[in-house]
């Protein structure tokens, strides 16, 4: 993917915040069923350059509760935290609360929410380097830390796991993001989510690799401009459109607790030179 509209403020406030040598909240999928669970979850971006210092990143408690038949309360508070010489940032980002409607034993559930719009534009380096050190975190999910965005989002999901563990997944949503900052200039946007995802899940583990991927619907904005000399690049292409991401998780499920490892890598270059992958560690506590 190359800078979308969507991309680009990243791009440029990064650079703003940061010397030249640098530029889910809410899980992404369901694997909670038959428990309500409390979660914890640190996102660790491998952000390229030496001068972050530990721990830049984010850190999202969040919970999935069950609230009647077929019926769930989703619900986040997304936290990032920059780190510099000297200085530091703590940012809250924008909380969510959704509904999940569908019954855990079943394959197919779908999700109603909405981000509320928190996050306020930041006034330092080190703020702004906080908010984009959760949005490089989460990309897939990057408006629960952009600031002055209010969110609506719905989203349906398919969960497949066979006898001998062999499971598969897929999911498809659409967001709405509405610019709440009252700037006559500051656009809407539309994308729609997808991903799939395969691997193992029994009683004692959870091992999947996952392909998601964003397409912004709405079009680039006027400024858009390819870079000089590049023949392939279309502003209204896929690739310019999208990007897409690699993700393996793997979970311990022997206990009431449940620790989680995963490791997020993006498959577009304007990602990687921001962060080459993304550490995410976590646990759930279910009941």
């Amino acid at each position: 993917m190359r800078l979308t509209r969507v991309l680009s403020p990243l791009i440029v406030l990064t650079a703003m915040a940061v010397p030249a040598t640098v530029v889910h909240a809410q899980r992404y999928w369901h694997d909670e069923q038959g428990r309500d669970a409390f979660r914890f979850d640190f996102a660790l971006p491998f952000l390229k350059g030496d001068d972050h210092k530990f721990f830049t990143g984010s850190f999202v408690p969040s919970l999935s509760l069950k609230a009647g038949d077929g019926f769930r309360v989703e619900a986040d508070v997304p936290v990032a935290r920059a780190g510099g010489d000297n200085t530091s940032s703590i940012r809250l980002g924008n909380p969510y609360l959704g509904l999940r409607i569908g019954d855990d034993a079943k394959p197919v559930s779908g999700t109603l929410g909405v981000r509320i719009p928190a996050s306020k534009r930041p006034t330092t380096a080190i703020a702004t380097r906080a908010i984009e050190a959760g949005m490089i975190s989460e990309y897939d999910d990057f408006e629960a830390y952009d600031s002055n965005l209010l969110t609506v989002r719905g989203a349906l999901e398919y969960h497949r796991a066979r006898g001998d563990g062999l499971m598969f997944g897929a999911r498809g949503a659409g967001s709405l993001q509405m610019n709440t900052s009252g700037d006559p200039s500051a656009d809407s946007e539309m994308l729609f989510d997808y991903g799939v995802r395969s691997g193992y899940e029994g009683t004692r583990a959870l091992a999947t690799l996952a392909l998601t991927g964003r397409y912004l619907i709405t079009a680039p904005d006027h400024n858009f401009a390819c870079p000089a000399g590049d023949p392939d690049c279309n502003p209204k292409g896929f690739n310019e459109r999208t990007h897409h991401q690699i993700t393996g998780v793997i979970e311990l499920r022997s206990m009431r607790i449940r620790p989680r490892v995963s490791l997020r890598v993006p498959l577009d270059k304007d990602l990687r030179d921001i962060a080459g992958a993304v550490l995410g560690v976590g646990v759930s506590i279910g009941r």
